[in-house]
């Protein structure tokens, strides 16, 4: 636990920080952009997220997995160049892919669809790269630098934006372009600091092994990282479909800031921990394992819970006072949203034992059953309600996810839950919700009544489990104080 706690100090500003700034930067885009346009730069964005979760960002859950396996065997070296190797090869090819294929359509999208997606050759790039060389680092434990280039890669890609949208009038195209400038910025850097000299291309005959054993954990992660995406993104093309890109801008806001609620703090919990799980795994075994997810699980829910109950209190408060009047409808899609998030997370734990076990395949077919299955309530629900039906779609989806998970995952390694737990983080979020909704309903929407909410339940909520005296809040307390 102290070694977490130390890794938690390091990536929380890792995550924390770059969300903070990501949130004004959608304050800054939301009064910036037309909705139109806003739902076009997320469709290109969700779609150099499929591209990556296929075509290569599977080994990057290779490196995370297996880099502490061959470092037991002296071969760590090896292991990194021959994935540099492969990985090169890949994130080119797709990158080429990418550029024949937008210009093999041109005809069949609109011109400002075509110029989005014609920058975001380059982000797709970019991004690829710098991507790689931090699941590297997370795989070294190196948490530090990780914080360190990860938050100056939100700031300056955030800042430089902004900055071409009021020097050069540009609109969505200004983010791509940032984003894909400083990352491969940050890459190099990284790459010719940390990496160039203590891995140089040492190929030998058992670097066909090494990939071909990353492929066969990381490939499945990249079905399963498709599934998730049909989860979690496939939406904004079928609302773009059913409604229109005004539609997905609005929908996608409200979808972000839901996100980043739950899946910021679960993040970086599995940032720090999952290293950590991994090297109690191959060191002490399935038992010592189980424990330690046990514990990770209690610490999620004393975090997350409130969470989800907060938000749906205090979800219109939300997009009034920071997103404005032009996206105010997104705070219908917060709720569910992130009740949905909430269980992805949780699931997140569950997949560990077919990770630790190398069987990602079964990650891969829930998450394609759960995608298919949000597609279907999608057309279905999109239709008659709106995009609120894409949020009705997510949560259910989720669940199935998450349900799907749990019953194939207890028959070899099972996920043992802190019961007394979860029901203490239940009571305490409850009351919060009855405390938010009722008894400061007069509150008009302003920012000072949010922050005096936001306050109260800050407060109330860790002295609540105090009261009822819950494990994890009180070593967590020590550890942290």
């Amino acid at each position: 636990m102290h070694e977490l706690i130390v890794h938690l100090k390091n990536y929380i500003p890792s995550r924390i920080l770059p969300s903070v700034i990501n949130f004004f930067a959608i304050m800054a885009y939301t009064r910036l952009l037309e909705p139109e346009d806003y739902g076009y730069y997320i469709l290109v964005l969700t779609t150099i997220s499929f591209v990556s979760a296929i075509g290569f960002g599977w080994i990057n859950q290779a490196n995370i997995r297996l880099y502490e396996k061959y470092k037991l065997r002296n071969e760590d070296s090896i292991f990194i160049s021959s994935n540099i190797t492969l990985f090169i090869i890949l994130v080119s090819v797709f990158s080429t892919l990418w550029l024949i294929t937008i210009t093999l359509i041109k005809n069949n999208i609109s011109n400002r669809l075509y110029i989005l997606f014609m920058i975001g050759t380059f982000t797709l790039f970019s991004n690829g790269i710098l991507y790689f060389i931090q699941s590297i680092l997370r795989a070294q434990h190196k948490s530090k630098i990780f914080r360190n280039n990860s938050i100056f890669q939100v700031f300056f890609s955030v800042a430089m934006s902004i900055l071409l949208i009021y020097l050069f009038k540009m609109k969505s195209e200004s983010i791509l372009i940032s984003t894909g400038l400083v990352s491969v910025i940050i890459a190099g850097f990284i790459f010719g600091k940390y990496f160039h000299m203590d891995y140089k291309m040492k190929l030998n005959k058992h670097v066909g092994k090494i990939q071909k054993k990353s492929f066969y954990y990381g490939f499945p992660m990249a079905g399963a990282a498709f599934g998730g995406l049909l989860l979690s993104v496939s939406d904004r093309y079928m609302i773009k479909y059913f409604i229109g890109a005004k539609a997905v801008g609005i929908y996608s806001v409200g979808y972000r800031l839901s996100e980043m609620s739950i899946l910021l703090f679960a993040g970086i919990l599995m940032l720090a921990a999952f290293p950590l799980i991994v090297r109690k795994y191959e060191k002490q075994g399935k038992y010592e394992t189980q424990k330690l997810i046990t514990n990770l699980t209690g610490i999620y829910f004393v975090t997350m819970l409130p969470i989800v109950f907060g938000m749906a209190a205090i979800s219109q408060d939300i997009v009034l006072v920071f997103l404005g009047e032009k996206y105010a409808k997104a705070y219908s899609v917060l709720p569910w949203v992130t009740a949905g998030a909430f269980f992805v997370g949780l699931t997140q734990f569950i997949n560990k034992s077919f990770e630790l076990t190398e069987k990602t395949y079964n990650i891969f077919i829930f998450t394609l059953i759960a995608g298919i299955i949000n597609i279907i309530s999608n057309i279905y629900l999109i239709p008659r309600f709106g995009y609120i039906g894409a949020a009705y779609s997510t949560i259910v989806s989720y669940f199935v996810y998450l349900i799907l998970s749990t019953l194939f995952s207890n028959r070899k390694f099972k996920w043992i839950l802190p019961w007394a737990t979860i029901l203490k983080s239940l009571i305490a979020s409850l009351i919060i919700l009855l405390i938010l909704k009722n008894l400061l309903k007069s509150y008009e929407f302003s920012f000072y009544s949010l922050l005096f909410k936001v306050t109260i339940a800050f407060i109330t909520y860790p002295i609540l489990l105090w009261f009822m005296k819950e494990k994890w809040t009180l070593k967590l307390t020590r550890k942290f104080f």
